[in-house]
């Protein structure tokens, strides 16, 4: 075989082992990134796990392992809800972008949750529907008097989250004004130093 060819495949095979390699890794972060969002208390996506884990989103939608997993999450928070925990990083730890990354992920969680809210109740719909053939009068003003009861409870609950989640809004517009004013009474102090030296 002459030298070319045999250099050739060497190079190939370290490329195949270097490729997967990082795949592994990629795989690895991405399911450690799905289980640190749950413990964590935070909504878990797709989309998020990919951006969180810096993947492709094509990664967790195509790899059966990642897929289930992040399923498997979203369905647990669903199921049990969400206890989001305190972050421990102060104001001076996030940068602008940041925060602003933050109030991306609170809009898209706002999102989620309107989506979730119309599933359902479209599914409440469809399942009263059903459940009204064949039923007395009585027992379906039973059955109505226990919706409204769950559906104030599910109001109670959506309006406490908005609440949250406004305030979380509000909160980070704050420190966005705050930190882009403190850099800009820096670039003056240091725009005054120079000129001063």
């Amino acid at each position: 075989m002459p030298d070319g060819l045999v250099g050739r495949i060497a190079r190939v095979e370290r490329l195949r082992v270097i490729r997967a390699n990082d795949s592994r890794s990629k795989r690895a972060m991405a399911l450690a990134t799905t289980n640190d969002l749950l413990n964590a208390g935070i909504r878990v996506s797709f989309a998020r796990v990919a951006r969180e884990a810096r993947v492709s989103t094509w990664l967790v939608y195509n790899v059966p392992e990642i897929k289930n997993a992040i399923s498997a999450a979203i369905e647990a928070q669903q199921r049990d809800g969400i206890t989001p925990q305190r972050s421990q990083t102060t104001f001076k730890d996030q940068s602008s972008e940041s925060l602003r990354t933050d109030l991306a992920l609170s809009r898209e969680e706002i999102r989620c949750l309107r989506v979730e809210v119309a599933k359902i109740r479209g599914r409440l719909q469809l399942k009263l529907g059903a459940e009204a053939e064949g039923t007395t009068n009585s027992e379906l003003l039973a059955r109505i008097q226990e919706v409204e009861g769950v559906n104030a409870t599910l109001s109670s609950v959506l309006t406490e989250r908005d609440r949250r989640i406004l305030s979380l809004v509000e909160e980070r517009a704050i420190l966005v004004a705050e930190l882009e004013g403190k850099t800009e009474a820096l670039r003056r102090m240091m725009f005054t130093t120079n000129i001063e030296t």
